[in-house]
């Protein structure tokens, strides 16, 4: 059944109505109605079945679009229509280092009041390396470790060991860190500060490292899909249909509400 919008309201209405709002990309049309408003979610238009995506255009208010970037040889995404729910989304193939990115990414992404970031995906195969799926440079967001799921805020990563993701089904991905400073107890603080919620369930994380304060994060470039920049280059097998960021940790009922739009909307 295709999308029909949560609690008797369109669902880009919920999100774009959650305060903060800081990227939103959107793949699963090539243009969606927010509040009433047609958007571009691409820079083509109109895209086919199959197009190359150079351009993955936000759609919240700062406008931060994601590019293709070529440096390890690849292109971008492709546009697959009518993939999950009747909805559309980018097709990422590791051979073909399809990758997007922000380049620099503003400064709002310094940690300085925390990160919400939602990350909708299938992915089809879950290798043996390292994959950034929607990560800055100094570690802010969600990457498969080769093993686990990892999550980042301020340099340092923690693991969610007991989730084992599916490659049979789409999934969705919550990271939460609140930006505050970190006391002399790491551990507990840790846990208190950095939140990892997978399919609507929070995580027990390890921490590998402090994740760090809000004033410790010096974040450039946000890949999508892989890392094209940097030695070593690694790339997703899947598809992606959204992924969502505030700049702030969201309260347990915005939580909620994001988690029931993109379940609702894209049927997981």
């Amino acid at each position: 059944m295709p999308y029909l919008g949560i609690a008797g309201q369109g669902g880009s209405a919920v999100i774009s109505n959650i305060p903060n709002l800081t990227l939103w990309y959107n793949a699963s049309a090539n243009t969606t109605t927010n509040n009433g408003v047609i958007v571009d979610n691409f820079q083509s238009n109109p895209l086919t079945d199959g197009t190359v995506v150079t351009k993955w255009k936000d759609v919240s208010a700062v406008g931060q679009d994601a590019n293709q970037y070529n440096a390890g040889g690849g292109g971008g995404p492709t546009y697959k229509t009518s993939i999950q729910n009747s909805l559309s989304a980018l097709l990422y193939v590791s051979a073909s280092k399809n990758n997007l990115d922000i380049n620099p990414i503003g400064a709002w992404a310094k940690l300085q009041a925390g990160f919400t970031i939602y990350v909708v995906g299938y992915w089809t195969t879950l290798g043996a390396s390292n994959i950034q799926i929607a990560v800055t440079d100094a570690n802010l967001g969600h990457q498969w470790s080769g093993a686990y799921w990892q999550v980042g805020a301020a340099g340092g990563l923690a693991t969610a060991q007991s989730t084992t993701v599916s490659t049979s089904s789409w999934t969705q991905h919550g990271m939460i860190f609140d930006g505050s400073q970190t006391d002399a107890n790491v551990g507990i603080q840790n846990a208190l500060r950095l939140v990892y919620r997978y399919n609507k369930a929070q995580q027990v994380l390890t921490y590998s490292a402090n994740v760090g304060t809000q004033t410790g994060n010096t974040a450039s470039v946000m890949y999508i899909g892989g890392n094209n920049r940097t030695a070593p280059r690694t790339y997703m097998d899947g598809y992606l249909g959204e992924v969502l960021m505030w700049t702030r940790a969201l309260n347990a009922q915005e939580i909620i509400q994001v988690e029931s739009y993109i379940s609702t909307k894209w049927g997981i």
